[in-house]
């Protein structure tokens, strides 16, 4: 294996190392405390439930209800001012589609799953951008020769 492939496959091991132990820390303290409740996914949540109930987007008091009816309490306080509501566009609701089939509680943790794997992924394709031969001066990160 090439010096520069077994650095690639390091970062990408070290990578879904640190994701699989936040996802262990996730799942041993996911929604058992007011810090750890997914407050974005579950507004992005109800406004996809919503689509699928018939509830505007922007409707705060619908949204509020299904989220109430829902998810229960931790939403109690959402829907009632700019930064607690759905404030996106209509198709971050349609990417939420598939999630918003699924009870709360599985979409959260598919959904982290999903987010850890894209980080996994994006740390792999990072690291193939890294020089064939790390201190060579070739790759990305050269600076060009100075002229005299």
């Amino acid at each position: 294996m090439r010096p520069h492939r077994a650095l690639l496959a390091l970062v990408v091991v070290l990578a879904g190392a640190i994701y699989a132990l936040a996802l262990l820390l996730a799942l041993l303290l996911t929604d058992s405390t007011p810090e750890r409740f997914p407050h974005d996914l579950a507004i992005n949540w109800t406004a996809a439930r919503g689509q699928l109930a018939g509830v505007s987007l922007y409707d705060w008091g619908g949204q509020q209800r299904l989220a109430l009816a829902e998810i229960g309490e931790p939403t109690g306080n959402y829907f009632q001012s700019l930064f607690t509501s759905y404030i996106s566009p209509p198709t971050t609701a349609l990417l939420m589609l598939p999630f918003a089939l699924l009870s709360f509680p599985i979409a959260t943790g598919l959904y982290r799953l999903a987010i850890g794997t894209a980080f996994v992924l994006a740390v792999g394709v990072l690291a193939q951008t890294l020089p064939a031969s790390i201190g060579s001066g070739a790759g990305p990160t050269a600076l060009p020769a100075s002229r005299p």
